[in-house]
């Protein structure tokens, strides 16, 4: 459970900023050498604990003046909160396509997930002081001055045995430019909605589309590089998004994560009333846009949803009893 309380004095969140995790690297390779002695990719993990041991990556997104006044959210697991830095120049090429499957296990394309643990573990509220326009142009807020979102993690992995692939923004269709804030949105990547309880998802009160940068963050399966059975493994190419004319993406068995200190990684809820919510977050989800991508194996899995209890001074991710008991209060479970 987050409280709102108030911080001393304010910070700006007009950047971004993660931190590397050479530890968990040098881990990753340790147990990938044991597992397949002499293998080029796992000496690559070592490489990059040191080459980036020391370095914090920082982007600009747009220009809010925030303040905070709300206590930090609970700790996610730390693996899901890995650099979201571009690689050092000269960069990659856009990734080729997969190499054809063995023949006694079938591919049949990308599969994406939006997974509810993260979702659970990251909700907080928050009060930010809005000073761009182009913020509202771009839905991250629905005014100006100070206002109160709903901030969470949202974690997208590739399920599949082949990429999803969204492609360069300057060349591939899908993508949007918008001119307040010069750069291009990917709007079918994820759909954030809040949704009062036992109502369809057509009667969302609150939410936006949010895409901007998709890459792989790491690999969502334990070995560490490889995806699953099948698949040509993680990593391929899909390393950042300073240019708009790399590739995007993201492998089979890697996950990509828009941690929920983002801008515009939230939901504007200052006219939300008080009340039990569903909060349902979407990847990949317009039938139409989506042919743009990869088509997926399984589109019945790209959406995950959690029961919140929202009041004025904070918000609660219900767990599955509570959620029932809720959904029970209000006849629409039994």
């Amino acid at each position: 459970m987050s409280q709102e309380t108030p911080s001393a004095g304010g910070r700006s969140t007009s950047y971004l900023e993660k931190a590397q995790t050479p530890k968990a690297n040098l881990a990753r390779s340790q147990n990938c050498l044991a597992q397949r002695p002499g293998k080029l990719s796992c000496l690559a993990i070592a490489g990059a604990s040191i080459l980036f041991g020391g370095a914090a990556a920082a982007g600009v997104v747009m220009v809010v003046s925030a303040a905070t006044t709300e206590s930090p959210p609970p700790p996610s697991p730390p693996e899901f909160f890995l650099p979201r830095a571009p690689p050092s120049p000269p960069y990659p090429p856009p990734a080729p396509g997969p190499p054809p499957s063995p023949p006694d296990i079938p591919c049949t394309g990308a599969d994406l997930i939006v997974e509810e643990r993260t979702l659970r573990t990251s909700v907080y509220t928050q009060w930010l002081n809005n000073a761009d326009p182009c913020a509202v142009d771009e839905s991250c807020f629905t005014g100006m001055g100070a206002r109160r979102v709903l901030r969470f993690s949202t974690l997208i992995a590739n399920i599949g045995c082949e990429d999803y692939v969204v492609g360069a923004p300057s060349i591939s269709a899908g993508w949007t430019w918008h001119d307040c804030h010069q750069h291009y949105h990917y709007i079918n990547y994820a759909n954030y909605q809040l949704v009062p309880l036992c109502a369809d998802v057509a009667a969302a009160i609150a939410g936006h589309k949010n895409g901007w940068c998709v890459y792989d963050a790491g690999s969502y399966f334990g070995d560490g590089l490889y995806g699953p059975e099948g698949s040509p493994g993680c990593g391929r190419g899909y390393l950042g998004c300073s240019s708009t004319q790399f590739s995007q993406g993201i492998s089979a068995g890697c996950y990509d994560v828009y941690p929920a200190d983002l801008n515009c990684q939230w939901i504007d809820i200052t006219d939300v009333p008080a009340g039990t919510y569903t909060l349902r977050i979407e990847t990949n989800w317009d039938p139409a846009t989506r042919l743009a991508s990869t088509p997926e194996s399984n589109y019945s899995n790209n959406a995950a949803s959690i029961v919140v209890d929202l009041s004025r001074q904070r918000v609660r991710a219900l767990g599955d009893s509570e959620a029932l008991q809720a959904m029970r209060a209000q006849g629409c479970a039994r």
